[in-house]
């Protein structure tokens, strides 16, 4: 067995030289899938550990250069390590801190990366709900209201986009995004509001439907009246209403 652990350990922790440097791949990956690879040169009797500005490259590939560059001192302070100000997080160890060190550092990269991801996925979501609602707001009129909460059957108060009042009824709109937690979230919304004695019609706004599994459409249709994609004409917004 500790054979077999030793190799193991060596699958996922993989070790390179490069021009003296030490190059340590972790079995931690970003949020795009590469690696965390952590760099570690001497300086004396003292280490230097980096992560050769791998996680600014990683939020750069994702359009989250800035971003990034915002959150990663606070991460940085949050694992222990220093953020140089631009791209690398780094700090000057002893031996004796030297594995802790390569794991705080490699940590604080992928999750300022992780990070500008969310930041990145929030930012774009509020931007696509204040179109849909600028779109109900052209095309209802005073027939609209905009982040609205409904009370479904569970009683908890749930917030749409939209809520709009069709004279024998009334239809709330809600942005859905491919992200699984959009998704979730809309479901039970959805279906919340379907277990009221006088159901409230639930229009699901899809910001991407061809990044949306069909599996997840299925399901949402089981509880929203209507799908519609974000880019719908307003005949099909009135029609969905």
């Amino acid at each position: 067995m500790r054979s077999l652990l030793n190799d193991v350990i060596h699958d996922l922790v993989m070790i390179d030289l490069d021009g003296g440097d030490g190059l340590v791949a972790l079995p931690i990956l970003y949020p795009g899938g590469a690696p965390v690879v952590i760099r570690v040169r001497r300086d004396d009797d003292q280490f230097i550990v980096n992560d050769q500005g791998n996680g600014y490259v990683a939020a750069e590939h994702m359009g989250g250069a800035s971003t990034y560059l915002k959150l990663a001192p606070a991460v940085a302070a949050m694992n222990g390590v220093e953020f140089d100000g631009h791209m690398m997080f780094a700090a000057r160890v002893t031996r004796e801190w030297l594995p802790s060190t390569i794991i705080f550092a490699a940590a604080a990269s992928r999750q300022a990366v992780e990070r500008t991801a969310e930041k990145m996925t929030v930012d774009l979501e509020q931007s696509l709900r204040a179109n849909l609602q600028d779109r109900l707001r052209h095309t209802f009129r005073d027939r609209v209201s905009l982040d609205v909460e409904i009370a479904g059957g569970s009683t908890k108060k749930r917030k749409f986009a939209a809520r709009i009042d069709a004279g024998d009824h009334v239809s709330v709109f809600d942005l859905v995004t491919p992200h699984h937690v959009s998704i979730n979230g809309a479901i039970v919304k959805f279906q919340d509001i379907a277990q009221l004695d006088a159901p409230v019609s639930g229009v699901a706004v899809l910001s991407d439907q061809n990044k949306v599994d069909t599996g997840d459409i299925a399901l949402l249709s089981q509880w929203a009246s209507k799908i519609i994609p974000l880019n719908a004409n307003d005949a099909t917004l009135r029609e969905a209403a």
